[in-house]
């Protein structure tokens, strides 16, 4: 397995929608155990493929943060299906954004239709902490950023932490060409 290196806000693949997945090969296999290894190394509880560069469809979920392997949730083409009325607002953060958090308001139960790692469809209802991490990943795959949704006075505080971490992201990107 490997570490993937975790693309950071300013890196213009965060912004577009990924590409969907028509097939299910061993090389999706092994993104989705890098995934994980990525995600625990840096000890998230989620990640989309285009935070590592992969401009697919897919998402690795595990909120017991690696210590439940029943708790590990690879998604291939995942969508939303269902929103819940009822919300709540919570903070976030994010790997693309390190030490950036802020309240985000989000459905409180969601229906997600996906394939599993056999390809398989699969449909399942998620809530609360879940289902949270589930719709922040489906942004990313989505080309949409947590911080577009947070409220406006966390927004409004952490304006200058994003101008920094976007101007140094462009920075790297420019000397690497």
């Amino acid at each position: 397995m490997s570490i993937l290196k975790i693309h950071y806000y300013g890196d213009p693949i965060l912004e577009k929608p990924t590409s969907i997945v028509k097939n299910i090969t061993a090389n999706e296999i092994a993104l989705v155990e890098n995934m994980f290894e990525t995600m625990y190394t840096v000890e998230g509880i989620g990640l989309a493929a285009n935070q590592v560069g992969v401009n697919k469809r897919i998402l690795v979920i595990d909120a017991s943060r690696g210590q439940l392997k029943k708790e590990r949730v690879a998604l291939i083409n995942p969508e939303i299906i269902f929103y819940s009325k009822e919300t709540d607002c919570l903070k976030e953060g994010c790997l693309s954004f390190p030490d950036i958090e802020g309240a985000v308001e989000r459905a409180i139960s969601i229906v997600i239709r996906a394939l599993n790692l056999n390809g398989d469809p699969i449909e399942l209802e998620v809530k609360e902490l879940l289902a949270r991490i589930f719709q922040h990943e489906i942004d990313h795959l989505n080309g949409r950023m947590f911080i577009e949704k947070m409220n406006q006075i966390d927004r409004q505080m952490v304006d200058s932490k994003l101008k920094k971490l976007k101007k140094q992201t462009i920075a790297q990107l420019k000397e690497k060409k």
